[in-house]
This record gives C-alpha cells, structure tokens and sequence, in this order.
C-alpha cells in the first residue's frame, strides 16, 4: 500500500500588502490549518506597515517599528509560510514562482531629512539655494498628507536644537500639482480646504504645474519654473510594477495592471489569481475598473473572495498554484495607496494590520497615561 504523502495543492501569494496579507491570513485559517493545501506568502520585506500611516513613518513622526506587523510571526500564528523575497517572474507551464531579493525602504526619506538638518545644522556657511527645499511632485492624497507630515516632522527637529531645521531659516515644502487644485478626485470644498490647511503651515502649493524634467538639484515644469530641491519626493500617481509586463503572457491592461475576470482569475490562465492594486477588476455599475486606493485593497470583502475563489479552486486542482502579484508602487516608493479621507479607510479596513497598528496606538496611550501618573506621584 502507497503510504507517500498525499498530493495538496500549493497556493502561492505574492506581496503580503493589504490585500496578499489579508488572504494569506485567511487560507492559513482555512485550507492551511486543515492541511487542505500548502499556503505560502512571498514578500520583499520582513514586516508590513499599513500603507495610510506610510507617510507618518517616512516624515519620522511615526516610529516604524510601533505599529509595523511581522510576517514571520503572523504566519506562525496563521499556518502559511513565509518567504522572503520578491517575484523575479513566473513559469506558467510548470507552475513555478521565481524570486530574486529585493529592498524597499521607506525609513530612507526619514534618514535623508534627518541627515539635511543634522548637516545644515553643523555647517558654519549659509545654506545653499536648494538645501532644506523638499519638492513633493503629486498634490494627491499622498503628497498632501505627506506635506504635512514633513512640516510636523521639521518642527519636532527644531525642538531637538535643529533650529535651522526652522521655516525662518530656510526649511520649506513645496507641491506641485498638474492639475488646477489639490486632491482632483476630491470635490472642489475639499480641495480648497485642504490647500488653505497646507498654505497655513506654511507649504507651498503650486497647481497647474506639470513636471517636465526631475534633476539632481531640483525639479523643472513644462511652464519653465524651476524648483530647486534637495530632496524630491515623487507621489504623482500609481503604476503597476514593470515585472507584470513580464509574466509570460498574462494581459494587461493600459496602466500596466493584469486583467482580472469577476472571479478575480487572470484572463488567460485560470490558476493565476489577481487581487489588489496589480489588478484591473471590474467595478459593477462603472465603465472603469476598481480604483487603486487602500480602501479597495483591504477591504475585507475583496480578501474573502479571493479566499473562497482559490479555495474552489484548490479543491479541484491539485497543484495548484494560485499567484498574487505584488502591489504597485510609486516612483519613489514612499507612501503608495493612500486615499484622501484616511479616517474612512481606517475605519474600512480590518484586516490584520489595521489590527496591529490600532494595538501600538493603544500600547503609546497606556505608556503617556503611565508617564503622567509616575510624574504626578513624584510632584
């Protein structure tokens, strides 16, 4: 009698985002505890930091590791593997995920900040044109949250005794939008809001400023303004990620994204799952598909469709092997997938590492409480 190891089926997620994270967690309790199939999540970093708090941690006003996720931990608490990496490409036809190392690091603007101040502060002569000028290139969600982030940022800095790091002394913010106001998706009270918020804190908003060419010293404008900068921050728009173009054959659509059915299966091969921002999905009742925004990759209705379709899936197809590809990033690979109102996708999402980031709030509000009742004993 054959007593080998029954054959399961393999389910390979790559990108542990909010979506490729959400599902991992959700067939590791299904399919993964039961020993229905092998569920295993390919990811190029070793924790996940929910994308709308992305812009906190690369001004430095949040620390990356209060609310970042583990994926080693989560995957031992959710029985799927974890690997690390990122998709170097597929072979369809036996059904193998290749994957080469990768770094993304958002902390890296964090650093670049700090490091300006650190050196405007220590030089004895005055400030070159560009030094301290951070041009962020996109007034969409990303780059305005982000404006404020660096303004909150620059003032803590100067609490520290960086006080050249002070909007007198040179340090500003500016952003530059193609379109004629801020926030386009946005309505017009919202946008107008949101730009007298920014104007306040002292960021420049440039609107109607489309870039025309991104040097080492600034930024240009097809206008023919030129915008020195030490620092340039791109965040005007998402983009798939070029490997897509890549994946033997699968069709894509205009934006670079892969072509999903209703059943969130590509196209052309039916054991390639898409879901998340990689993924052109259609939207019931609309012409387009399903926008890149948080809210539609956490969603928690996005990641049990995809759990049930792969699980459907799995049962009929031993050897299955069921592909997530990674989410699209910005140029600058800094803060991808925010949306204009955070306070909505905060409450949208619910996954685990909304989760995770609600338990470091909670963890810094017990410290404070703690702090304050330890000074007041002592006074």
């Amino acid at each position: 009698m054959d007593r080998s190891e029954p054959v399961v089926p393999r389910i390979v997620i790559v990108g542990g985002g909010a979506g490729g994270l959400e599902l991992a967690t959700r067939l590791g309790n299904t399919v993964g505890r039961r020993r229905q199939a092998s569920v295993a999540l390919v990811e190029r970093e070793r924790t996940h930091l929910w994308k709308p708090l992305l812009h906190q941690a690369a001004a430095g006003t949040l620390g990356v590791d209060e609310a970042e996720l583990d994926h080693l931990a989560q995957a031992s608490r959710h029985p799927y593997s974890y690997r690390l990496g990122a998709m170097d490409g597929i072979d369809r036809a036996r059904r193998l995920v290749r994957i080469a190392p990768t770094r993304a690091d958002a902390a890296r603007l964090q650093r670049r900040v700090l490091d300006a101040h650190i050196a405007a502060r220590t030089q004895a002569g005055p400030l070159r044109p560009s030094q301290l000028e951070i041009v962020i290139v996109g007034g969409g969600a990303t780059g305005v949250e982000l404006a404020a982030e660096l303004h909150r940022a620059t003032q803590a800095l100067a609490r520290y005794g960086l006080d050249r790091g002070r909007r007198a002394s040179g340090v500003h913010v500016t952003v530059l939008e193609a379109a004629s106001r801020l926030l386009p998706p946005l309505p017009p009270r919202l946008s107008a809001a949101a730009a007298a918020e920014l104007q306040r804190l002292g960021v420049s908003v440039r609107t109607g400023q489309r870039v025309d060419e991104v040097r080492a010293d600034g930024v240009a404008t097809a206008g023919g303004d030129f915008h020195p900068a030490e620092i340039i921050v791109w965040a005007a728009g998402i983009r798939a990620p070029g490997l897509l173009r890549e994946l033997d054959g699968l069709e894509l659509d205009r934006q670079g994204r892969l072509v999903v059915r209703d059943t969130l299966q590509t196209t052309r091969d039916d054991a390639v799952y898409a879901i998340s921002d990689c993924a052109a999905c259609p939207w019931p009742g609309h012409d387009a598909a399903v926008p890149p925004r948080t809210r539609a990759a956490a969603a928690p209705g996005r990641a049990t469709a995809a759990a049930h379709a792969v699980r459907a899936r799995a049962s009929r197809a031993p050897g299955l092997l069921a592909a997530v590809a990674p989410p699209p990033v910005h140029r600058a690979r800094l803060a991808a997938h925010a949306v204009a109102d955070a306070g909505a996708a905060h409450r949208a999402a619910r996954g685990p590492a909304r989760q995770a980031a609600l338990s470091a709030a909670r963890r810094r509000r017990r410290a404070k409480k703690c702090q304050a009742e330890s000074l007041a004993k002592g006074g």
